[in-house]
């Protein structure tokens, strides 16, 4: 009698290599009230993942890379290396299981020029910095029934930075540690969805050797936040969301604030294409600032056709950010603001897996001098040209030069 044969496994690849060009404004990042240095810059990168699929487990490995080299006299470059791992498991028809972790070593200048399409806004910092990213994270999903389910998350992050030079002068930041727990469960009743979500956090601020010790930010920063929420397909493309619930920002001394959260938004989604308007109200961490602030957030994100043949689409976004931190005083401090956006314009080249995309940055900031948190005043515009190829082998991918030619 014969074996029963070994599932299958499939292992698909994808590579993305980019270069560009552009220009900038503020090269070097300087704060308002400094000597700005407009530049332009070329740059070469890519995106590289690895996809690989057996009987219940699914793994994934990427990797992506960029190195940017600006041409005045006497420029400096920077560069941004990011490698993720995640697997997930079936463990059953009821249970699904997932971990990941992730590491990225960047000299950055406040601003990545390969991204204009991913919005988390942060606190921008001034001048050229050298950090750490790492994380891992982990995820417990169980489904019951098609409209019912729950889920568990789990993660650790941290940021170390090892150099920051600003205005040609050293600068000591803090290392941020930041632990989250989340715990979510959902139930779908016609065309609604109602959900009960609970995340809690600790914020961790260290300062660094040369960087003298302020008890009233160093050290736990907790925050949480319980909300209800209503989702409704209002029709096929189009839905609408709504949660809240109280939120709380507090420290061991037993300073700290209770806020209300919310988090609003109408969406549509025709895949791949989509347009959305959030709003929202909620604690957070800041990994770059190194406080867990309390922000008030609009954000507007779209990606659409201008076509028939959709080859050539526009995609953008667009928000305002107003971050606040607790006092000692049992109330907010407000601690920097930001109104940023950005547009790119969008072309495949027909039967050749290339993408040609010119986009335009924009970011204003303002700060403030909150002692501990000062934050600066920034602002800085950039438009820049790319060429991207999309490669992909394996089973399920498309032919790479789209059939005949």
């Amino acid at each position: 009698m014969l074996a029963a044969a070994g599932a299958r496994a499939d292992s698909t690849y994808h590579l993305e290599p980019m270069v560009g060009a552009g220009a900038t404004d503020n090269a070097r990042i300087t704060t308002t009230g400094q000597e700005r240095v407009s530049d332009s810059y070329t740059f070469v990168g890519g995106n590289m993942r690895l996809i690989y699929k057996h009987a219940r487990m699914t793994l994934t490995a990427a990797y992506q890379g960029a190195y940017t080299q600006y041409l005045r006299e006497g420029a400096f470059s920077t560069f941004t290396n990011n490698l993720g791992l995640r697997s997930a498991f079936d463990l059953s028809a009821l249970w699904k299981l997932g971990f990941g972790a992730n590491g990225t070593l960047t000299r950055a200048s406040g601003l990545n020029p390969l991204d204009p399409t991913v919005v988390t806004p942060q606190a921008a910092v001034a001048g050229s910095t050298l950090y750490l990213g790492t994380g891992v994270s982990q995820d417990l999903a169980y489904e019951p029934t098609p409209r019912e389910g729950y889920l568990e998350t789990l993660s650790v992050t941290q940021l170390r930075y090892l150099e920051s030079v600003r205005n040609g002068v050293a600068v000591d930041l803090p290392t941020t540690t930041f632990v989250g727990l989340g715990l979510i469960g959902f139930r779908e009743m016609g065309l609604n969805r109602f959900s009960l979500e609970l995340n809690v956090g600790d914020s961790i601020r260290e300062s660094n050797a040369g960087q003298a010790s302020n008890p009233n930010v160093d050290g736990h920063t907790f925050l949480g936040r319980l909300l209800a929420g209503w989702r409704r397909e209002l029709s096929p493309v189009w839905t609408t969301s709504l949660q809240v619930g109280p939120s709380v920002l507090f420290r061991l001394d037993g300073s700290g604030v209770l806020a209300p959260a919310f988090v609003g938004s109408i969406d549509y989604k025709r895949l791949p294409w989509y347009a959305s308007l959030t709003a929202l109200q909620s604690p957070a961490p800041n990994l770059f600032l190194g406080q867990a602030t309390i922000s008030d957030q609009v954000i507007a994100r779209l990606a659409l056709p201008l076509t028939r043949s959709e080859r050539l689409f526009v995609g953008g976004y667009g928000g305002y950010v107003y971050a606040r931190i607790a006092s000692a005083q049992q109330d907010t401090v407000r601690v920097y603001d930001q109104i940023f956006g950005g547009l790119s314009l969008t072309g495949r080249i027909p039967k050749m897996p290339l993408v040609v995309a010119l986009s335009y940055l924009v970011l204003s900031q303002r700060g403030s001098a909150t002692p501990g948190t000062a934050v600066p005043d920034l602002a800085r515009q950039v438009v820049f040209l790319t060429l991207r190829g999309e490669f992909a082998w394996g089973p399920g991918t498309p032919p790479m030069f789209g059939g005949v030619l």
